[in-house]
């Protein structure tokens, strides 16, 4: 960028992973999980199954494994509708992420 101040730097098209991410949670997951957390952390807005299969490249047996696991430790919530299940990411406890 050309901007002298790099704590100002804007990329274009990504956006900022908080560390606790990376640092505490990615190592008790597995990979297609930390995916699948990855992409309803950059949506934050509550996906279809259909959305993760198209948006994270898994087979939808391998979403449906990962999707109540990263339920069960809070990292995102399930929501029933008459058009069938989402799911969208939920921060930690005090706001962590």
């Amino acid at each position: 960028m050309t901007n002298d101040d790099s704590s100002q730097d804007f990329v274009l098209n990504s956006f900022q992973t908080p560390t606790i991410l990376i640092d505490q949670i990615m190592p008790l997951l597995a990979p297609a999980e930390f995916m699948v957390l990855m992409y309803a952390f950059r949506h934050r807005r509550p996906l279809y199954l259909e959305a993760f299969e198209t948006g994270c490249g898994l087979g939808r047996s391998v979403i449906e494994d990962a999707l109540p696991r990263l339920e069960s430790m809070g990292l995102v919530a399930r929501i029933d509708g008459e058009l069938g299940s989402r799911w969208v990411f939920t921060p930690g406890d005090g706001g962590e992420v």
